[in-house]
């Protein structure tokens, strides 16, 4: 697994965020929300240490205060700096200013893509910044706050930046000061900062504090208003929580909706911690799981599923525990809203209360599979500083798991981004199969499993908005079922890049928080065209039906698909059993019949109508049961 990351990860493959907020108008918005894992506490002591960074009077040591220092290790002089200004750099012209409290008079600044845009070669940062000593009372518990906005490039691996703190300025203990947030997607400005700092500095009278960042060559990391504050005596908080669909894999995505036909079990993993001062006895971590409602919106059956976990002994103070309720696993039986929640209990009431419980809601569907939330904050687009975004087949693929049974693929969905740049791009739907349990590079390990054999032209009446087309596969290639146990990539070919167009998609920036790292793809065309990873969630989901296990394809449903559609009355028909229908008819909105023919006993079956006005209208196949229809568009 190592090797692909290492080998393979595409630093072109970093993508542009339009400036421009879309929202979904897909009728499934707002239906997952996701706490936020790291919150602001309420300080319950005082500050008891406060830097702001402000100039005035330190016209010597670079402007910062008095007593802190500033070092770059790569000899390049590339180090932290005080500053009022935005970072700067080729990849983060866009980027403002630190929003803090006190920003308007400055803070310290790592700007890393300004460094390196002139700059022959990218060299990585290894720069710190250190306070100098800072004398403290005596107190049990301490939290070190900070107001930030970082940005950092590339593989998540390689990259650190940390929080340090130390009692002699030798010995240093680092906190992560990403907070999990994985590479290439930026913080809120400001995201407001605090990491328990108390197993290092309890009952001491000396502090220290210092920022290092060592890997990333670019984009930028902007701090202030740094404080150590004094901490609870009780308290308790979830850290984490993760829902897990699918174990089966070395990576395995979180989704936002899964239909019940695809889900076999979830399972939970948690974060706990013990943050303050006191050991805590009768500690228990309680895991329910509601259903909340039916997706027609009637009353759920409320609690469905509950967990415990109880200490036998003391939750010592300051430690920190990852348990994981599996156990029995939670198998759903009804589609519907669904709420999973981890609660915290201990003989001692919670300093910080709203800390010890944190909930993730999801949708058990009747067809739709989807990683996104449905709220979309800027769009989606291959970057174009390397390589040439604008070339044809480009690609994206989205991971997922196929589950334990068979299960057909009827359509995508993509969120178009309300853009006028969009019109007129051409995409077709596309299907990889992948392996990410090869020990070889991601070229080897994904292949084609499907396409749509024409594109489809995004028109203006689309932007803004969801669009599903109908995934019909290559007739030389197999049907497109999805075979239990394997995973796949959804997501879509660009056509027509090479007249400068590109697709861009809402943009999921919320799930890249929590996102597993490789679980999202790109294919650069470039001159060295092949497959990287990538951290963006991209608006792709999934219509899903579920095949009958062990048919054979002519013993499966009665589905049929007319593709493209729309189209210009130059259209195919695509069957799995030819033998159930005997012929076709077309009627107008009137239900006027248009036009009869007999069907041939192929599965694919080619029609032309260009001679027919533009409009909308009903195509029916007719056999020995009640015939289907579907709507045929004709532009």
């Amino acid at each position: 697994m190592k090797s692909i990351i290492s080998a393979v990860f595409l630093f072109g493959s970093t993508l542009i965020v339009s400036a421009q907020t879309q929202l979904s108008s897909d009728t499934t918005q707002n239906i997952v929300v996701w706490k936020n894992k790291y919150k602001k506490q309420k300080a319950l002591g005082d500050t008891l240490y406060y830097e702001d960074f402000d100039s005035t009077g330190r016209a010597t040591n670079n402007f910062l205060p008095i007593g802190w220092t500033s070092v770059d290790n790569t000899g390049q002089n590339h180090k932290w700096i005080w500053s009022n200004q935005a970072p700067g750099g080729q990849y983060s012209s866009a980027t403002a200013p630190l929003n803090s409290t006190s920003g308007a008079n400055g803070f310290l600044s790592l700007p890393s893509d300004f460094y390196n845009t002139s700059a022959s070669m990218f060299i990585n940062m290894n720069a710190a910044v250190s306070s100098p000593s800072i004398p403290i009372p005596q107190k049990g518990a301490w939290l070190l706050q900070f107001q930030q906005s970082h940005r950092y490039c590339c593989v998540g691996g390689d990259s650190v930046l940390v929080a340090e703190v130390s009692t002699d300025g030798q010995t240093w203990t680092a906190f992560d000061a990403t907070f999990n947030r994985n590479p290439n997607s930026a913080t809120r400005n400001p995201h407001y900062a605090e990491i328990n700092v108390s197993s290092v500095l309890a009952f001491e009278d000396t502090a220290y504090i210092r920022f290092r960042q060592t890997g990333p060559s670019h984009y930028y990391w902007m701090i202030d208003d740094v404080a150590l504050v004094e901490g609870p005596s009780n308290a308790f908080q979830v850290n984490e929580m993760t829902l897990n669909f699918s174990d089966t894999f070395s990576v395995n995505p979180i989704y936002t909706q899964v239909p019940l036909s695809m889900l076999d079990s979830i399972s939970v993993k948690t974060i706990v911690e013990n943050t303050g001062a006191f050991d805590q006895t009768g500690f228990r971590i309680d895991y329910l799981i509601y259903q909340d409602s039916t997706l027609s919106g009637a009353s759920g059956s409320g609690l469905v599923f509950q967990d415990s976990i109880v200490y036998s002994q003391a939750f010592p103070a300051f430690s920190v525990d990852t348990l994981t309720f599996d156990h029995p696993k939670f198998k759903p039986t009804q589609s519907g809203y669904y709420r999973a929640e981890i609660q915290l209990k201990s003989d001692s009431v919670n300093q910080i209360a709203y800390l010890s419980s944190q909930n993730q809601t999801f949708v058990v569907s009747d067809s739709i599979l989807a990683r996104d939330r449905g709220i979309y904050i800027g769009s989606f687009r291959i970057f174009t500083g390397f390589g040439n975004a604008y070339s044809d087949s480009n690609k994206v693929g989205v991971l997922i798991n196929s589950g334990q049974t068979h299960q057909d693929i009827r359509a995508l969905r993509f969120f178009v981004s309300n853009l006028s740049t969009n019109s007129g791009v051409k995409i077709r739907p596309m299907l990889w199969e992948i392996d990410l349990n090869l020990d070889s590079s991601l070229n080897s390990s994904i292949h084609l499993a499907a396409q749509d054999t024409a594109a489809t032209t995004i028109t203006q009446a689309m932007l803004g908005s969801w669009i599903q087309i109908p995934f019909s596969t290559d007739p030389t290639l197999s049907d497109l079922t999805l075979d239990p146990g394997k995973q796949y990539l959804m997501g879509w070919e660009q056509i027509n890049g090479a007249n400068g167009l590109q697709f861009e998609v809402g943009r999921d920036r919320g799930m890249e928080q929590i996102s597993p790292n490789v679980s999202n793809f790109v294919f650069v065309n470039n001159q060295n065209p092949g497959w990287g990873w990538m951290t963006q969630v991209p608006a792709v989901r999934a219509v899903i039906e579920t095949s009958a296990v062990g048919l054979s394809q002519k013993e499966k449903r009665r589905d049929w698909q007319v593709f493209p559609n729309p189209n210009q009355g130059h259209f195919q028909l695509k069957r799995a059993n030819p033998a159930a229908f005997e012929r076709i008819e077309v009627r107008n909105l009137k239900g006027q019949l248009i036009s009869r023919h007999r069907l041939s006993g192929d599965k694919l079956q080619t029609f032309n109508f260009t001679d027919w006005e533009a409009g909308i209208y009903l195509i029916s196949l007719i056999g020995e049961e009640a015939p289907e229809t579907q709507k045929l568009i004709i532009h």
